[in-house]
């Protein structure tokens, strides 16, 4: 077992995905994931079937970040992303660390994260919004996903007496970020 990363069985190609879930994922997200990876891997076996390649099914430690933060956890490790250590080290809100977490567990292995190389990945998983069920649709494949990217932003406004200055002599900070947030609404796709 990697010692962290992913919990991951390799078999006679990857297909991943992670057990956590997010607060509001559904009982399915994540645990469907996986279990539908080692479901298409019990299925060559069965038949026989050799693949090109090795296929490996792996579930990201952290990948939602519901209890350490940041999200993305064991594939950020995996590709170099995120230092093993700060990972880690990383604690929820009760200042439990996510080393001793894994520990507790039995997910401590010893075993190097990444530097496997990845031809090919796959990834079955829930739809959490409207599409497929809007088009009458039970399944679907999925042409693009969405990339995470954080920013700090600082909007910087300038104090003012609310009642003896009037509103357009005002610069407030506030009204700065909503119209912000405004504007990101309106160009993104």
């Amino acid at each position: 077992m990697p010692s962290f990363g992913g919990k991951g069985h390799t078999c006679p190609g990857p297909d991943r995905e992670s057990f956590d879930s997010q607060p509001t994922g559904g009982k399915y997200d994540g645990a469907y994931d996986v279990l539908a990876a080692l479901e298409v891997v019990r299925g060559l076996n069965d038949k026989q079937i050799q693949t090109l390649r090795p296929i490996q099914v792996v579930s990201w430690t952290n990948e939602k970040g519901s209890r350490f933060a940041p999200a993305m956890m064991g594939s950020g490790v995996f590709a170099d992303a995120l230092t093993l250590s700060a990972a880690l080290n990383s604690q929820d809100t009760n200042n439990v660390t996510l080393a001793d977490s894994l520990a507790r567990i039995g997910y401590d292995g010893n075993s190097p994260c990444g530097g496997r190389p990845i031809r090919a990945y796959f990834e079955a998983h829930i739809e959490q919004g409207p599409v497929l069920e809007t088009a009458g649709k039970t399944i679907g494949v999925v042409e693009g996903i969405q990339g995470i990217r954080w920013f700090n932003c600082t909007v910087i406004g300038k104090e003012a007496h609310a009642g003896s200055t009037p509103m357009s002599a005002r610069h407030d900070a506030l009204l700065g970020a909503a119209r912000l947030i405004g504007h990101i609404n309106d160009i993104a796709p």
